[in-house]
């Protein structure tokens, strides 16, 4: 399964805010993040927690992906900060 996006509570409210006028034609488009920032399937959780706190933007979410761009996982910042 290749990752095509993924759409987090953040996402929806921008969505909603798109489309005040009709909340039920909400188009998915402008909800999916295409390109979210991920995390390979060999990385450290220390690595893990620099991106996270590199990153101009909040993640909270992170898909986890192999060397194929599979999505075989999906961590979450409370994950890491446990050290999970």
């Amino acid at each position: 399964l290749q990752l095509t996006g993924i759409i987090t509570t953040a996402d929806i409210r921008k969505g909603m805010l798109k489309h005040l006028d009709d909340l039920n034609q909400i188009p998915l488009e402008d909800m999916l993040n295409a390109d979210p920032i991920t995390a390979q399937e060999d990385q450290t959780v220390e690595e893990l927690l620099h991106l996270i706190r590199s990153s101009p933007i909040s993640i909270y979410y992170l898909p986890v992906l192999n060397q194929h761009r599979q999505v075989v996982g999906l961590l979450t910042f409370r994950d890491l900060v446990k050290g999970e």
